[in-house]
């Protein structure tokens, strides 16, 4: 029987404490966006303060560094904002909380995911997943007297098991200078970009020649290894991940596409349908096939999947560099940015 991790008191040294080993867990996974929530929610620009039920939840686990909502966003003006005041009807409280919250709402995990989570930390682990997926330290709040043992217990942590893990570094990290400290480590460097579009306003021009197809049992082998290629990880525990989540009768809202061209599988796209929103994850195109209209098309498929679900709103995280400048040409605007280091 997979155990629910439940709230701990605080542990002097974050990585001391019980791995638990998870299925699915809706309580946990909400959580870890919950404290990335907490820190988009407490910087964006504008007169309205953060939204009281995100915030009030997260609390529980982040006493507010900044209680005054003025302190915060001047704290933070250094982020990059530019979507209009309301996006489908949302407001910019509620377009961060279905971008950064809603998503984990009964998220799946692996079945050998260990969740470390306590006051001012969360991590996930998953020895099955080496380079990719499911490990990352999500939030960490550190005293600057411990700062430099925890992250050499957190590599050697991921080492011991050969993982490629990532940390996001969201504004109510500690210590401030904890991006430098990684990049110190080597650690590579990203910027992911929180998006969303009003699904009405898309109109998305979709390539000749490119079929795209719903994933179930039948076609799911080729989907994972068209992935593994195309995020260069091994496709098995992909396969595992994603039959568990086809084989599960109660899941209506995890939706797989698969892209091809004359017959040959090229690229893939998945979306979460969400009570209010569409939350895009994991598009990939493979490398002899990119920039031919196949990641235009996938993202054509899923927005009108949604649309046909009858939702208006549409949500990712995307690359900075990569798939964030096609999607605001496409019609999406940019919400909150967060760094992301990854340690290879």
């Amino acid at each position: 029987m997979p155990v629910v991790a439940s709230l701990a008191p605080p542990v002097p040294d974050p990585l001391v404490g019980v791995p638990v080993v998870v299925g699915s867990t809706p309580v946990v996974a909400s959580v870890v966006l919950e404290l990335v929530g907490l820190s988009v929610l407490s910087f964006f620009s504008g007169p309205h303060p953060p939204s009281v039920t995100v915030s009030a939840a997260i609390h529980r686990f982040i006493p507010p560094l900044y209680p005054n909502p003025a302190q915060r966003v001047a704290n933070h003006r250094r982020l990059r904002y530019a979507p209009p005041m309301t996006i489908a009807g949302f407001t910019r409280d509620e377009l961060l909380h279905e971008a950064l919250v809603s998503p984990c709402d009964g998220r799946s995990v692996c079945a050998d995911t260990q969740v470390y989570q306590r006051p001012g930390w969360f991590q996930l682990l998953t020895p099955s997943f080496c380079h990719g997926g499911f490990n990352e330290v999500a939030f960490a709040r550190l005293d600057d007297a411990d700062v430099e043992s925890v992250i050499d217990a957190t590599i050697a942590q991921y080492d011991a098991h050969g993982l490629r893990f990532r940390w996001t570094i969201t504004p109510d990290c500690r210590p401030l200078d904890l991006a430098e400290r990684l990049a110190r480590r080597g650690f590579r460097s990203e910027r992911v970009v929180v998006m969303a579009a009003a699904i009405a306003e898309l109109q998305i021009p979709e390539a000749d020649g490119i079929v795209i197809e719903r994933v179930g049992p039948h076609n799911v082998e080729v989907h994972a290894d068209v992935a593994g290629r195309g995020w260069g990880m091994d496709p098995a525990p992909l396969l595992a991940f994603q039959r568990g989540v086809l084989a599960d009768p109660t899941d209506d809202r995890s939706h797989f596409f698969l892209a091809s061209r004359d017959g040959v599988p090229i690229g893939i796209g998945n979306y979460k349908a969400l009570p209010r929103s569409a939350f895009l994850i994991g598009a990939v195109v493979l490398d002899d096939h990119r920039s031919r209209g196949a990641y235009r098309s996938l993202l054509a498929a899923r927005v009108r999947h949604a649309a046909d679900r009858g939702l208006a709103l549409v949500t990712t995280h995307a690359r900075a560099t990569t798939s964030a400048p096609i999607l605001e040409r496409l019609g999406f605007f940019r919400i909150a940015e967060l760094p992301v280091f990854f340690n290879r």
